[in-house]
């Protein structure tokens, strides 16, 4: 199926927020076979905004991570942006990530939209929906946090605070135990002063 084409069957389902099973897309692309044999929503590839294709593993990295999944056309999208600018920066500070997902667009549409509203946080493009669909997400916004693993911990939909505090929980279970006159990595807050908000 073509991209326009699960676009188009995307929007009234996002509009009645009830898309179970009316979504089809082609099998998703994985760099690699999962342990077990099976494909894992990690080896999914998806674009980055200079066109080459990265493993979303491999974006996640080994370090907590809040990935947002949007589009520039849903207003709820539009409107937590800011705040995933926001959060971007604290959860850098504290070693951990924010992502963007945009499902169902294109590279250029993704780079014209942050670039307008001066986002800068990792986009990735998941226009035929291989991600979404390795994860079962069939609403946007939507909200996943991994720890530093790249086990998912929390979903949800918009950003909330319950999102915010399942960021904060994986990136304390993720920083080392600190000895008395160790000091703590110079690269993230110290432990236990991480202010997400």
């Amino acid at each position: 199926m073509r991209v326009r084409d699960s676009v188009l069957i995307l929007l009234p389902c996002l509009a009645s927020l009830s898309c179970a099973g009316q979504v089809r897309s082609t099998p998703a692309p994985v760099a690699r076979a999962a342990p077990g044999g099976g494909a894992d929503f990690r080896d999914v590839l998806l674009g980055d905004l200079t066109g080459r294709p990265q493993r979303f593993g491999d974006a996640l990295g080994r370090r907590p991570a809040l990935v947002s999944f949007w589009a520039p056309w849903c207003e709820s999208c539009v409107r937590e942006a800011p705040a995933l600018q926001r959060l971007s920066r604290q959860a850098g500070a504290c070693g951990a990530a924010v992502l963007g997902v945009a499902v169902g667009e294109n590279r250029q549409s993704v780079e014209r939209f942050t670039h307008d509203r001066r986002i800068d946080f990792q986009q990735l493009t998941d226009p035929d929906f291989h991600l979404a669909d390795a994860l079962g997400q069939r609403r946007i916004p939507a909200t996943l946090v991994l720890d530093a693993q790249q086990a998912i911990v929390y979903t949800g939909e918009a950003l909330d605070l319950a999102a915010i505090g399942a960021l904060k929980r994986a990136i304390a279970s993720a920083r080392p135990t600190v000895t008395a006159g160790a000091a703590a990595p110079a690269a993230a807050a110290p432990a236990g002063e991480c202010p997400l908000r």
